[in-house]
């Protein structure tokens, strides 16, 4: 489907995160669904390409980019390939924020580069009280 939204770059970037899809997270949706758990190394190869905390600061070694529609591909793109509760949208958009937005600058030194590059794992742990 092609939307007016997108412009030509965002569909060379499509076409880039689609063949990382396909290439390194379609082969192994299926056993990752059944185990529960997305292999370490997933992460590090998204992060070799620039998929993780895409809105990040350069100085972090994040694009920096703002535009929402970039994170909407991968979206689209990880739904596409098998795999709906894939790791970015829970790493990239719901728990990086947190240190974006509410951690001092010594803490976002020591910390995002790693999130960047996949060799740290974002995420999230929830209780109900009682």
């Amino acid at each position: 489907m092609n939307r007016r939204i997108f412009e030509e770059e965002h569909e060379m970037f499509r076409d880039s995160v689609r063949s990382f899809m396909k290439n390194e997270i379609g082969p192994h949706a299926d056993r990752w669904q059944e185990q529960g758990i997305v292999d370490r190394d997933a992460f590090q190869k998204a992060g070799e390409q620039g998929l993780l905390l895409m809105w990040a600061d350069e100085q972090y070694g994040g694009a920096g980019v703002a535009d929402f529609r970039y994170e909407q591909i991968l979206i689209e793109e990880n739904a596409h390939h098998g795999d709906a509760g894939f790791f970015m949208t829970l790493h990239s958009r719901l728990v990086g924020p947190y240190l974006g937005e509410l951690a001092n600058e010594e803490q976002k030194q020591r910390w995002l580069p790693k999130c960047i590059s996949g060799e740290h794992i974002l995420a999230v742990a929830i209780t109900e009280p009682g």
